[in-house]
C-alpha cells in the first residue's frame, strides 16, 4: 500500500534470496513537511490470530540499494480489528547485501492478531525483502483455493472519458429535454416525488464532489454529455463549501465570499446539465471552514478530519446557524446568468440538502468531536436544560431513580455549576448482564431519555429554522435535512421538518485512519447476513419515513473489494423493491482513470455495469 506516496510495489522475479520472486519497493524521495502517509510504503500481510501473552518470533531477509530513508520488517498487534501498537526490526539503509533481521516479542495481553509489514520510508531507493517468517502460537489459517479464469480470446473495451460524440451506448433519449420541462420537483402526501404536471418523479444519478463539481466548461459539456448518455438524470453537487472546492474563497481570511470565477462554473454546469434533462440536487452543509473572522470562536482551530471538525457544533451554536443562512441566501438567489434564472426559481434544481452528515447526536458516538471549547458549551446548555425542567437536585435525583433505587446520578453531579455529565458512547464489549456499574450510572435508561429529548429539541430547532429560511428564499422543491442517522429521535426530527429523507451507506466503508492505511472486509454481500444492519439495505431502509420520499444520496461497494460488481445490482434491485425515489452512485472523478476506492468512472465492475 503506498497510500499518498509515489513509491512503486511490486514482485520482483529477478531478484530473490530462495524460490522466484521476492518483495521490492523503489521510494522516489523523501517529501519534507509531509506526513507519513505521503512518506512511506508497505506490503501487508493477511491477519494471522495469536494467543495474548504468547511469545512470537520473526526472521526475515531485506536486501537495499542506494537507499537513503529506511527499510524495515513492522509486526503490528490488533485487537478485533483495532490497531494496539507495532514493532519494528533496526531500519536499514544504504547499499546492503541479503541481510537477516529479527525480533523476539511477546503479544499484548489485549491483542487477538497480528500483522506483518514490509515498510520503505522517509528517502529514495530501493529495497527487497524475502523469506519472511513467524513462528508462535496460531491457529492455522484455512486453505484457500484460488481459481483463474480463462481470459483467452478476450478483448479490451475501453471507457472513453470523452464522450463527444456519444457513440453505441446511448440512453439519454431516457431523458426529458430540459430538465424542469414538467415543472418544479414536489413531495406529495403518498410517500413519493412528483413533478408539477402529475408524473413520477424518479432519478438515479452520481455524486460530484469539491472542484470536480465546478467543472471548466469544456469538461461541463463532457460531463454532462457522458451522464446523459448513461442515463442519469441527476447529479449532486457535493462539499462545494470545502475549501479544496474553490466556491468560497478562503483567501479573504473568512468563509462568507464566493469566488467570481467558481461561481460562473458552478453557474455554465447547471446549465449544461439542465440542457441534458439532467437535474441538480444542492447541498447547503458539506465541510465548510468556518473561520475565526467569521465571529466563530476557534474557528481556525476546526480540522477536516471528522473529530476535531463542526459536525454537530453546527446545529446548536447560533453564529455557525447565522452563517448557513447566509451562504443559502448567496448562492440560492444568485441568478445564473447562462439560464437567466435564481437557483431559488429554478425547476431542474430537484432538491435541497440541509447539511451532509451531520447531527447533534453524533455527541453521543464521539466523545473527541468538534473543540473542547463546543462541548463546553453543549455541557452549559444540557444542564440549562436541565435546571429548567427539574429546578432542583433533588427532583433530578427523583426522576432519574428505578425501582430498584439506584439513581443514575452520580454524587460528584451537581446541577449547580454545570456539573452534570453528558454522557459519551464508550465502545466496550461485555456479555448479557455484565455491563460495567460506571457505563450504567451513565448510559442509564432514564438519563438517556432526558438526553434524547434534549437533542432531539435542539436538532428540531436547527431543522425548522433551516427549512422556514429556504421556504422565506422562495424554495419551492422538497428539502431534506441529513443522510447519516444513528437514533429514533434523530430521525423523527429529520422527518417533521423536511419533505424528503436521504440516506448514506457503503458495503464496507474502509477504515481510513487505522493504521497502517486501511482496513476492509473482502466478502461478498450476497453470502453476508443481509437481514442485520450491517448491510447497506436495511441501514438505508431504516432511514426512512413513512410518507417521505427518499433517495439514497450515496452508495457503493469500494475497491479494492473483489466483489463490488454485485453492488450496484443488489442496491438498484432493492431501491425499486421499495419503491424508492432516487439513487445516486458514490462518485465520479473527472479526468481520472486509474482504479479508485470511490472513484469508479474507470471501474468496469462498476461504471462498466
Amino acid at each position: 500500500m503506498a497510500w499518498e506516496s509515489k513509491a512503486v510495489l511490486r514482485w520482483d522475479r529477478k531478484v530473490a534470496r530462495s524460490g522466484k520472486a521476492s518483495l521490492r519497493i523503489d521510494d522516489p524521495g523523501h517529501i519534507p513537511d509531509a506526513g507519513w502517509k505521503k512518506n512511506s510504503a508497505r506490503w501487508v500481510s493477511s491477519v494471522r490470530p495469536v494467543e495474548p501473552g504468547s511469545s512470537y518470533q520473526l526472521e526475515a531477509w531485506i536486501r537495499t540499494k542506494n537507499l537513503t530513508g529506511n527499510a524495515s520488517i513492522i509486526l503490528s498487534w490488533r485487537r478485533h480489528g483495532n490497531y494496539l501498537g507495532q514493532e519494528a526490526t533496526p531500519p536499514l539503509k544504504g547499499t546492503t547485501d541479503w541481510t537477516r533481521v529479527a525480533l523476539s516479542v511477546t503479544a499484548p495481553e489485549n491483542a487477538d492478531e497480528l500483522v506483518v509489514m514490509f515498510m520503505v520510508g522517509y528517502g529514495s531507493g530501493s529495497a527487497w525483502a524475502d523469506d519472511i517468517r513467524v513462528s508462535g502460537k496460531s491457529e492455522p489459517l484455512p486453505k484457500i483455493e484460488y481459481h483463474f479464469t480463462d481470459t483467452r480470446g478476450w478483448f479490451p473495451f475501453e471507457f472513453p472519458m470523452d464522450d463527444e460524440p456519444v457513440g453505441q451506448i446511448d440512453l439519454s433519449r431516457f431523458l426529458h429535454r430540459p430538465a424542469g420541462k414538467f415543472g418544479f420537483v414536489q413531495s406529495r402526501e403518498d410517500g413519493h416525488l412528483y413533478f408539477e404536471n402529475g408524473e413520477r418523479a424518479r432519478f438515479i444519478g452520481i455524486n460530484l464532489g469539491g472542484a470536480r463539481a465546478l467543472p471548466d466548461h469544456k469538461t461541463a459539456r463532457i460531463l454532462a454529455t457522458r451522464f446523459a448518455k448513461y442515463g442519469f438524470n441527476l447529479v449532486r453537487l457535493h462539499s462545494l463549501d470545502s475549501h479544496y472546492a474553490g466556491l468560497i474563497d478562503y483567501s479573504q481570511g473568512t468563509s462568507q465570499s464566493f469566488s467570481s470565477e467558481a461561481l460562473d462554473r458552478l453557474d455554465y454546469f447547471i446549465a449544461e446539465l439542465k440542457k441534458h434533462g439532467i437535474y441538480v440536487y444542492l447541498d447547503m452543509l458539506d465541510y465548510r471552514m468556518f473561520r475565526t473572522a467569521d465571529g466563530v470562536p476557534e474557528g481556525d482551530l476546526f480540522t477536516h478530519n471528522w473529530a476535531g471538525s463542526s459536525k454537530g457544533a453546527s446545529i446548536f451554536v447560533p453564529r455557525m446557524i447565522e452563517l448557513q443562512k447566509d451562504y443559502a441566501t448567496k448562492l440560492l438567489t444568485h441568478k445564473n446568468r447562462y439560464t437567466g434564472l435564481r437557483y431559488v426559481d429554478e425547476p431542474a434544481i430537484a432538491m435541497i440538502e440541509t447539511t451532509n452528515e451531520n447531527s447533534i447526536f453524533y455527541f453521543l458516538t464521539s466523545k473527541e468531536l468538534s473543540r473542547p471549547y463546543y462541548r463546553r458549551l453543549l455541557q452549559e446548555r444540557w444542564n440549562q436544560w436541565l435546571r429548567a425542567k427539574y429546578a432542583t437536585d433533588a427532583a433530578l435525583r427523583r426522576a432519574w431513580t428505578g425501582d430498584d433505587g439506584r439513581c443514575e446520578l452520580e454524587e460528584s453531579e451537581k446541577l449547580d455549576g454545570d456539573h452534570v455529565l453528558l454522557p459519551r458512547a464508550e465502545l466496550v464489549r461485555f456479555s448479557r448482564g455484565s455491563m460495567p456499574d460506571r457505563l450504567r450510572y451513565r448510559m442509564g435508561p432514564r438519563r438517556m431519555q432526558d438526553v434524547l429529548h434534549f437533542f432531539a429539541e435542539i436538532q428540531d430547532d436547527y431543522f425548522r429554522q433551516m427549512h422556514e429560511h429556504f421556504r422565506k428564499l422562495g424554495v419551492r422543491v422538497p428539502i431534506t435535512g441529513t443522510n447519516q442517522v444513528f437514533t429514533v429521535a434523530g430521525m423523527a426530527t429529520i422527518a417533521a421538518r423536511n419533505e424528503a429523507t436521504c440516506g448514506n451507506q457503503y458495503w464496507f466503508h474502509p477504515v481510513v485512519h487505522a493504521k497502517p492505511f486501511a482496513r476492509f472486509a473482502n466478502l461478498a454481500r450476497v453470502r453476508s447476513d443481509f437481514p442485520s444492519l450491517r448491510g447497506p439495505v436495511p441501514v438505508l431502509a431504516r432511514n426512512t419515513a413513512a410518507g417521505r420520499p427518499h433517495v439514497v444520496t450515496e452508495f457503493n461497494s469500494p475497491w479494492p473489494n473483489e466483489f463490488r460488481c454485485e453492488g450496484t445490482l443488489l442496491t438498484t434491485a432493492y431501491a425499486l423493491l421499495q419503491d424508492w425515489d432516487g439513487l445516486l452512485f458514490f462518485v465520479y472523478h473527472t479526468g481520472e482513470r486509474e482504479l479508485q476506492t470511490f472513484g469508479s468512472q474507470s471501474d468496469p465492475a462498476r461504471w462498466g455495469l
